[in-house]
């Protein structure tokens, strides 16, 4: 459960005031002001001069409650909503990470479910901000939607989590099974192993620098071929799997999750695209050619071997390419 503390802004004219009335209904509000926390904002507005407050500002660890719950705040610009409606702010993260935002969402489901049940109300009860100026009880904001969609998440999204949390129907996610690859949004070596699996690499469950698997992922992406899984090629797979764009592989990450159920069904969908390859250095001319007289050959040695299994298997391979060869043994 969210953890919630109380820290009135005891100087802000909103509890100095000390008016209150009955709530009816509660809104939800995003800050649109990017990395600054609950904490800092409570210390910001505890200032007679700032004419603006909520109830309540909620980050991903913790609600700091700012005001009682039947003070009035002036949260929505206009009589009915500052008067009759309990205000939070959910504050954004400055990189809008997905895995900050799944944090601070949870939290704001937790937080209101409680405040429904402090308030006695119900889901329906619950607004964003954006959907209080439809209403005509908010002055014109798009929050928090601005933020949620980037996300895919909604206000239809939220009270549904919302109803699950009074219902007592929440439980941990289990992550989803399907021919042995977790769905659980994590990276690990179980999924980096079925990617190299499907691009037909070498299986070791790790990213090396550069990656081979990566290179052919960057192939069907279409970006610059270094071998590197970077920015530009996680936005790549991020866009290609319908995920939020953010150049960052969260944990757990909606990408992932995708791109896990994308392996367990056994296609990709990457569209064979002619790669953008990374410029190439000049190459220096070959050197003269050197032809010795009768008698006498250059010999080409591909490897050194103490298991004989190894050598002979290296002669299957250049054999099945056109090539003889012989086995000698060889002392230092």
């Amino acid at each position: 459960m969210v953890k919630i503390i109380k820290d009135y802004y005891t100087k802000n004219r909103c509890y100095t005031n000390n008016i209150n009335y009955k709530k009816v209904g509660i809104i939800v509000h995003s800050t649109a002001t990017k990395g600054v926390m609950a904490k800092t904002f409570r210390d910001r507005w505890n200032n007679p001069t700032i004419l603006k407050a909520v109830h309540a500002f909620l980050d991903d660890k913790e609600v700091i409650e700012c005001l009682p719950e039947t003070r009035r705040a002036w949260h929505v610009g206009t009589a009915v909503g500052n008067n009759y409606y309990y205000g939070f702010e959910i504050c954004e993260d400055k990189n809008h990470t997905e895995e900050y935002f799944l944090k601070a969402y949870r939290n704001a489901v937790e937080y209101t479910a409680v405040m429904v049940k402090r308030l006695g109300l119900s889901v329906s009860d619950v607004l964003s901000h954006k959907e209080g100026n439809r209403k005509g009880i908010a002055s014109n904001h798009g929050d928090p939607e601005h933020w949620f969609n980037k996300f895919g998440y909604d206000m239809h999204r939220f009270r549904s989590d919302l109803q699950k949390e009074l219902n007592g129907e929440v439980k941990p996610v289990e992550p989803v099974v399907k021919n042995g690859i977790k769905v659980d949004g994590h990276m690990g070596p179980e999924t980096i192993t079925a990617l190299q699996g499907y691009f037909g690499t070498i299986q070791d469950g790790k990213i090396s620098t550069p990656s081979m698997m990566v290179i052919e992922l960057q192939k069907g992406l279409g970006v610059t071929v270094d071998g590197i899984l970077g920015p530009v090629t996680i936005k790549a797979l991020q866009k290609h799997l319908g995920t939020p764009q953010d150049g960052v592989i969260s944990r757990p990450s909606m990408m992932v999750k995708a791109l896990q159920d994308r392996l367990n069904k056994g296609n990709l969908n990457l569209k064979t695209v002619k790669p953008v390859e990374p410029p190439k250095a000049p190459q220096p001319a070959p050197p003269k050619d050197t032809v010795l007289p009768d008698g006498k050959f250059f010999r080409v040695v591909v490897g050194s071997y103490q298991s004989r299994n190894n050598a002979t298997e290296m002669q299957d391979r250049l054999k099945k390419a056109g090539f003889d060869s012989f086995l000698v043994i060889f002392e230092k």
